[in-house]
């Protein structure tokens, strides 16, 4: 039996079950984790030693909570970026733990991570993605924590145009 799971900026995981012998608990064996160290493969983007493969597009990370301006996004940027795109702060950290990203552009106001914690705690990862950020609106508050962030470049204003996205995002991975 196959069984496959799709999710929009994450992926598609394939599941093959085989039928079995019965066996007593005795003869279980518990197989670790798979893993590409060691077998010659890597994920797209990786070389085979777990670093950047230089001949490849810098890898961009979007996250919005809304739909059509992740999707706004990855259609300007893939041309010439490797383009993730996660809907939350939460996905966001996760993804950034997983793979190096060359920058990691998000919008500033979301529900339950805002963008804020978000740059903060991505500022601290080694290696450290480029910062960038953007917002429809922003407060007197908000723009007092993004002085305490250290973003590579200004803050981008919704709603944005496809020519100010991609100058903003080749400056800031100069």
């Amino acid at each position: 039996v196959v069984d496959v799971e799709t999710a929009p900026g994450r992926g598609t995981t394939f599941h093959l079950y085989f039928p079995a012998q019965d066996v007593g608990p005795e003869e279980i064996v518990v197989l670790p984790e798979p893993s590409l160290a060691g077998c010659g493969l890597a994920p797209a983007g990786m070389s085979r030693d777990g670093g950047r493969d230089p001949q490849q597009k810098p890898w961009v990370l979007v996250v919005d909570d809304n739909p059509p301006i992740l999707q706004f996004c990855e259609r300007i940027l893939s041309p010439a970026y490797q383009v993730m795109t996660v809907s939350s702060g939460r996905e966001a950290l996760d993804a950034l733990r997983r793979m190096p990203y060359d920058l990691l552009l998000t919008d500033l106001r979301m529900p339950n991570m805002d963008g804020i914690t978000l740059l903060a705690e991505a500022s601290t990862l080694q290696p450290r993605p480029k910062l960038l950020a953007m917002t429809g609106s922003i407060s007197t508050e908000m723009e007092q924590q993004l002085r305490d962030v250290p973003l590579d470049e200004k803050l981008i204003r919704k709603p944005f145009t496809a020519p100010v996205l991609l100058d903003a995002v080749q400056r800031c991975l100069k």
